[in-house]
């Protein structure tokens, strides 16, 4: 006993230590949460997503990022939006994003919504929330997912829209259809509105819930306890609102609005769909006194409203009219707005269904009693006759021996009290609620006590318009009497009632339908035996629901293998729940690239078994068990045709009649390729270095292979230094050679074994150096014999190829060339003392480095053979170059017509050769020129034009006057002119402005839109003329002309060469007396920051203002960098704003108003520093003229109000430490850091540039890598593939470049470039900055250091030794030639030669 509470004592606290220790793993815990899936929405309505975050540390502010993995590719992430990148979304939702389609809205530092307003098919995907880690350590869930699927449309509502008169006191009833084919569960409310005339917001009237139950709206729940006003589903799919008592603040219009439901996995409804019929029209007209013969009213009168079981009712309905003896009437007696009974106009009464077997045992009797009374009479009252009584009059026109329904009225309402008699009879239901499922048997059972006399019962059954239908009747002498509907049922037995014992009586219905469903009302009546009177009746109300079939069935797609790799297997459960009915199951399929389904195979419901594709690939299989039923598919070998989307259809069939018809959700399998498991390698070890013309071998080997039946296809590609990639040899998956560049020339590809293929480069040359990719894929062949490759595997070897060593040389003369426009400049190229040897043939390359760039091209090259080649040139540049070859050892390239852009440094390369024993020349030695710097200057200026000031008065409103502009001289004979006339008002005060422009094109510009009246001319090649026909007030100010000059350029390109103004000539006007408009004139200065709003006023001067007069405003805008004047907008005299010719940008952001009769304000939102300028306006005044007309009587501007937006102020700061280091081992490797100190804004990006100097310090730095703002990167020194770029940080940025070289030597420093997005979403650089050096010194190993031998001493032995060599290796490489072409002879097959694509794209520039 001792032991065991010991042992429990041990366990305890073993079990205390876990609970503490899973505590405290689970304190602290990042968790993300997104909304609950799947989630159902409907194309194009909004969608929207909640995600939060707990449990984090760091910035309450988190960040927040949604990505979508679609359907058709679940393995590939799409980002969509983030709270902290403008540009984070890819380009398929980029647009959305912007124009606010998608967004997120922003609940709390830790919570948001993902909002898309217009819903898309293809927005169906898995949708993950991400939140990028604050904490120290990353612990935790940093993202969640969640299901969307995008379904149809598919609410449907409408209505027969009508103008409808009543008048009050009326009654009304409208109906809607709703109906939905949504295949998920839904549930649907309609609410009926009015929209008043002169209201604002429709009212809604009455509403049934998606809970199914009935909220009347504001102002109508009186009424609606009243049972005036009610909402019934008559039918499946109608919804028929019922008015009584209409009143005059009923009319309106009317309409009826539906709205879809669905209930998301979190339990809470979202409404996924609505929709609204067209309008009814009603009128209401008030009651008037009988003012005419055709006006009649209805009066209802009941001697007693309160009875008891058993007495007697009785209703008389009274017309009211002048001439009711020469008039017919049509009544009828309505109980809770359902018709009783009725009376035609000849007196013929009409009894409704629910009613006639009362009416045929005397119970109910309608007469008329005279041409104004009308009697209803109901014997034997019922408890459920008690309730709301009126009566219905309509006038009725007889034409031709038929009657027309005319007018109606309608009484006040009666309301009758049915009280309980006390009484022995005594019927009850052992249910009051009944439900069966469609095709058993409804029994509905009533039992009776008490009962003293014989008995009788009669079943009713409620139909959609709640109006009672004879279901059957057995008499007190035990025959039964069928109803009118049920008749056909019961002579086939389906219908019958049974007294199965003394005190009960049963209702049994065979085959029970969806439309059986209702209340059933069983009526026992005692009878007198010695009179055959019935002396009692009591009802009671049993509610039946038959279940359908159709809402009973579920089926549901399930699997475990919805991502599976080729040849795997696939197994997919259709899971059915519902009654056991006979079942049809049909498998089908939806490929992605296939426009519609295929079907699998069926299961027919009679046990037929039909395949409609391959059968040895799938397998189908029955499970049973109690509460559902799988049928199971199941795919052995799976591959691409086998991915896509699978569905079952499941139909109930009851007596071979189809019940219902079910889809099952589609569910997506997708079939993945296998992960590569191939593993290559290439021999001899890289770098491999061979001396110029030996024959190099590479071999590419396999290691590793996915599977034993794979084939291979591999490509030599090879890239030359600072070159592109070129395939020089290719051979399939069969082993079928396709050719490069090397083929039948120096390249040739052998297999020496299963899984090793051998590249051989024959006769190598410098240009041959580089690296050589060995690319190899991998095909596998899937169960229906289709091969497939999987990702490419690539392994490299360096080539180095070293020139012989030779006394070779050019000379290395460093010039400065200085040249006008349109010369010609001379460039050489000169072999150095002892270079040229008669038996060896060059090459000469020239190339070019532009001025304002690092990036070298070449220009031309001519040949060892005398070819000339101008690959990669531009025709215009190939057409100026003249090469030419003035000596032996000397080339010369002339260069004709030269321009600016042809500034910049020339050099050339000569490459020696010379014949080997074979006669193939090959390079010996190589060498380059010194640099020559071209400057080429432009045409200097000589524009000048004529200054001269004058004036001019205009007196009379036609006059005209003239503007020159003279140019008295130019700066060369091909010069054009571009003439622009300006206009500054208020006597050379005000705003100066474009009105006119003569283009250097030969085209012609009207600047100023309010001017239709200028005249242009140019009577001699240098004199200009606008002419100002029928001169206005507004034409006053001082006027003079810009010119400005544009030379051809020898590129054939227009260049601006130089600009002059001319002098001013002043107009001004005599206005009539009378007009004295003045607009205030105050020059005002104003600085806001960018995104902020700015106001500006324009205010007539005092006496301006006129109450006769109207007023346009006009605004204008001279941008900062500018002297064109815009119009931003028009307030026209008639009170209209012209916006015409503005950019939809900015229409936006400007807003109009006039906040006094003698102030306009222009407001402007959201500024940028492209809105920095000059704003004025001017004020048009006009009268009306004794033809009605508005004429303009004066005219003014105002002072100028000059804006300055600044930008964010610059804050970039890059931390300037100097380091050094020193490299002692070649293959060690050192780090250079870019650390941003500070910055300007939260929104900054950055673009790192890293920069080098060789030569301690003295050479031109030159740029060796850059990470760009937009998050590539490039490699800039191309000799150079060591590097390794790296952010540990936000705001730090490293490079490293690995096994360094005494090359790498030198200073490192960063060049650090500040970006923001501006207001109208464009980049600006706003700053740069750079950081410190870090020196580099490499340290070379001792044995580098050791003196070398002289030649001198030992040229003979050397030289003997080399030619003994070189006849050996001769010998030797002619006996391998002579061996591989026997050998390839044997193996040569046809070949197809293509370019493949490269290895990996060239650095960009």
């Amino acid at each position: 006993m001792d032991l065991l509470r010991c042992r429990l004592r041990r366990i305890t606290l073993l079990l205390c230590l876990k609970g503490l220790l899973l505590w405290d793993l689970c304190v602290g815990q990042r968790v993300v949460q997104i909304q609950e899936g799947p989630l159902y929405r409907v194309k194009g309505y909004p969608v929207t997503i909640s995600c939060n975050v707990s449990g984090f540390h760091g910035s309450s502010q988190q960040t927040f990022e949604f990505s979508i993995f679609q359907t058709a590719r679940p393995n590939v992430e799409l980002k969509i939006i983030s709270t902290a990148e403008a540009n984070f979304a890819y380009a398929l939702y980029s647009k959305r994003v912007k124009n606010g389609d998608i967004k997120i809205e922003q609940l709390t530092g830790s919570s948001v919504l993902f909002h898309i307003n217009n819903l898309l098919e293809g927005d169906v995907g898995e949708y993950e929330c991400y939140t990028p880690n604050t904490d120290g350590i990353y612990y935790g869930r940093y993202s969640a997912k969640t299901k969307l699927n995008v379904i149809q449309d598919t609410l449907s509502v409408s209505s027969r829209p009508d103008v409808l008169s009543k008048t009050e006191g009326e009654s009304l009833q409208l109906e809607c259809e709703v109906s939905s084919q949504t295949f998920q569960h839904t549930h649907l409310s309609v609410t009926w509105f009015l929209q008043s005339k002169g209201a604002g917001q429709p009212r809604p009237i009455i509403s049934l819930t998606r809970d199914f139950t009935l909220s009347p709206g504001e102002g109508f729940e009186e009424r609606y306890r009243s049972g005036l006003i009610s909402l019934d589903k008559v039918q499946e799919t109608t919804y028929r609102l019922s008015m009584s008592l209409l009143r005059v603040s009923d009319q309106g219009s009317i309409y009826c609005q539906a709205s879809e439901w669905m209930q998301d996995p979190d339990r809470s409804w979202y409404r996924i769909a609505y929709n609204t019929t067209e309008v009814f029209t009603l009128q209401v007209q008030p009651i008037d006194t009988l003012t005419n013969l055709d006006s009649f009213n209805a009066r209802i009168e009941s001697p007693k409203e309160d009875l008891q079981e058993g007495d007697t009712l009785e209703i008389q309905c009274n017309v009211e009219a002048q001439n009711v003896l020469d008039s017919y009437f049509s009544v009828a007696w309505l109980k809770d707005d359902k018709e009783v009974a009725g009376i035609g106009p000849t007196g013929v009464p009409s009894i409704r269904p629910g009613y006639l077997s009362r009416e045929s045992e005397g119970e109910l009797k309608v007469v008329k009693k005279s041409d104004r009374d009308y009697l209803l009479t109901i014997r034997l009252v019922r408890t459920e006759d008690g309730g709301r009584y009126l009566c219905r009059v309509w006038k009725e026109e007889k034409n031709a021996g038929s009657f027309t329904r005319g007018q109606s009225q309608e009484s006040s309402v009666k309301h009758v009290g049915i009280t309980i008699k006390k009484s022995g009879l005594i019927v009850s239901t052992p249910s009051s609620n009944l439900k069966v499922t469609e095709g058993d048997v409804l029994r509905v059972t009533c039992r009776v006590s008490g009962a003293s006399e014989q008995l009788s019962i009669s079943w009713q059954h409620k139909d959609g318009q709640g109006t009672f239908n004879d279901v059957m009747s057995l008499g007190r002498n035990g025959v039964m009497e069928p109803g009118l509907r049920y008749r056909q049922r019961a002579e086939t037995g389906e219908v019958r009632t049974l007294r199965a014992t003394s005190d009960s009586f049963t209702l049994e219905i065979a085959n029970a339908l969806p439309s059986d469903s209702g209340d059933y009302k069983c009526t026992v009546s005692e009878w007198a035996k010695d009179n055959a009177d019935k002396t009692n009746s009591k009802s009671q109300e049993v509610k039946a629901e038959i279940l359908s079939v159709d809402s009973l069935l579920r089926a549901e797609l399930r699997s475990r293998t919805m991502s599976v790799r080729e040849n795997e297997e696939i197994e997919i459960f259709c899971k059915v729940k519902g009654p056991k009915f006979p079942l049809t199951v049909t498998w089908k399929f939806k490929h992605p690239a296939s426009p519609s389904q295929e079907e699998i195979m069926s299961l027919m419901y009679d046990g037929t078994i039909t395949w409609r594709k391959e059968r040895p690939n799938y397998q189908f299989r029955t499970q049973v068990q109690r509460a559902e039923v799988s049928f199971i598919l199941k795919v052995f070998r799976a591959s691409a045709q086998e991915a896509g989307k699978y569905q079952c259809v499941v139909e109930a069939y009851l007596r071979q009649n189809q019940k219902a018809l079910k889809l099952s959700n589609e569910l997506a399998v997708a079939v993945r390729k296998p992960d590569s498991q191939l593993l290559i390698s290439t021999s001899p070890p890289s770098p491999l270095k061979h001396s110029v013309g030996s024959d190099v071998q590479m071999e590419c080997g396999i290691l590793a292979v996915t599977a034993n039946t794979s084939r291979f296809a591999v490509s030599w590609v090879f890239q030359p230094e600072g070159g592109k990639n070129q395939t020089v040899l290719r051979a399939d998956r069969d082993s079928i050679l396709a050719a490069g560049v090397g083929v039948g020339q120096k390249y040739s590809l052998s297999r020496r074994a299963a899984w090793s293929y051998q590249l051989l480069l024959q006769q190598a040359e410098t240009g041959d150096s580089g690296r050589y990719y060995c690319l190899m894929e991998e095909w596998l062949q899937d169960a229906h014999g289709e091969w497939s490759p999987l990702a490419q595997t690539s392994a490299t070897i360096q080539l180095i190829i070293s020139p012989q060593k030779s006394n070779f040389s050019v000379l290395k003369g460093e010039s400065k060339v200085k040249v006008q426009e349109s010369e010609q400049v001379y460039l050489n190229c000169t072999l150095g003392p002892g270079s040229i040897t008669p038996t060896s043939h060059y090459s000469v390359t020239w190339f070019f480095i532009p001025a304002d760039s690092s990036d070298r091209v070449v220009l031309m090259k001519f040949s060892h053979s005398a070819l000339l080649d101008y690959t990669g040139v531009n025709e215009e540049l190939m057409k100026r170059m003249h090469f030419y070859r003035p000596a032996l050892g000397s080339f010369s390239l002339t260069i004709q017509n030269m321009d600016t852009e042809d500034s910049g440094r020339y050099s050339c390369q000569v490459d020696e050769y010379q014949l080997d024993c074979e006669g193939k020349w090959l390079p010996r030695a190589t060498d380059q020129s010194g640099v020559t710097t071209v400057t080429v200057h432009q045409t200097e200026s000589n524009l000048h034009v004529l200054k001269h000031n004058d004036s001019v008065t205009v007196d009379d409103q036609l006059d005209s006057f003239v503007i020159s502009c003279n140019i008295t001289s130019y700066s060369s004979s091909g010069s054009v002119f571009e003439v622009t006339w300006w206009q500054r008002q208020v006597d050379g005060e005000g705003e100066r402005h474009p009105i006119f422009r003569a283009r250097h094109n030969f085209t012609l510009q009207h600047l100023d839109r309010t001017r239709d009246r200028m005249l242009f001319g140019r009577p001699q090649p240098t004199l200009y003329t606008l002419t100002l026909l029928d001169a206005k007030p507004s034409d006053s100010g001082q006027y003079y002309c810009h010119v400005e000059e544009w030379l051809l350029s020898p590129r054939n390109t227009w260049r601006k060469n130089a600009e002059d103004t001319s002098g001013y000539l002043t107009v001004s006007f005599r206005t009539k007396a009378g007009h004295h408009l003045s607009v205030l004139k105050p020059e005002v200065e104003v600085a806001v920051q960018e995104g902020q709003m700015l106001v500006i006023d324009c205010t007539l001067g005092p006496g301006s203002i006129t109450p006769t007069s109207h007023y346009s405003v006009t605004w204008f805008f001279i941008p900062a960098n500018s002297s064109d004047r815009v119009v931003l907008m028009k307030f026209s005299h008639n009170a209209l704003l012209d916006y015409t010719g503005v950019n939809e940008e900015l229409m936006k952001r400007m807003h109009f108003y006039r906040p006094a009769l003698g102030s306009f304000s222009l407001t402007i939102q959201n500024m940028d520093t492209e809105d920095s300028g000059r704003y004025s306006c001017q004020v048009d005044e006009y009268q009306l003229d004794c033809e009605g007309k508005w004429l303009p009587r004066a005219t003014d501007q105002s002072g100028v109000t000059t804006v300055s937006v600044h930008q964010t102020e610059r804050d970039l700061h890059v931390l300037k430490h100097n380091d050094n280091i020193t490299v002692d081992d070649q293959l060690g490797s050192f780090l250079i850091s870019c650390n941003i100190t500070s910055y300007s804004s939260g929104g900054s990006v950055f673009e790192v540039t890293w920069w080098q100097r060789q030569v301690d310090g003295e050479g031109k730095p030159h740029p060796i890598f850059r990470a760009r703002r937009n998050f590539t990167l490039q490699h800039l020194d191309r000799t150079r593939d060591r590097m390794l770029f790296g952010r540990p940080q936000t705001t730090l940025y490293t490079l490293t470049l690995l096994d360094a070289k005494p090359s790498d030597s030198g200073q490192y420093y960063c060049h650090v470039e500040e970006w923001l997005l501006s207001p109208r979403n464009t980049w600006r650089k706003i700053s740069e900055d750079t950081s410190g050096y870090l020196t580099v010194s490499f340290q070379t190993k001792a044995a580098d250091n050791l003196p070398k031998p002289s030649h001198s001493s030992r040229t003979l032995p050397v030289t003997l030794t080399i030619i003994a060599l070189l006849i050996l290796v001769i010998g030797a490489l002619s006996y391998k030639l002579w061996k591989a072409g026997n050998q390839s002879k044997k193996n040569q097959a046809d070949t197809l030669w293509s370019e493949n694509n490269p290895l990996k794209p060239r650095p960009e520039n």
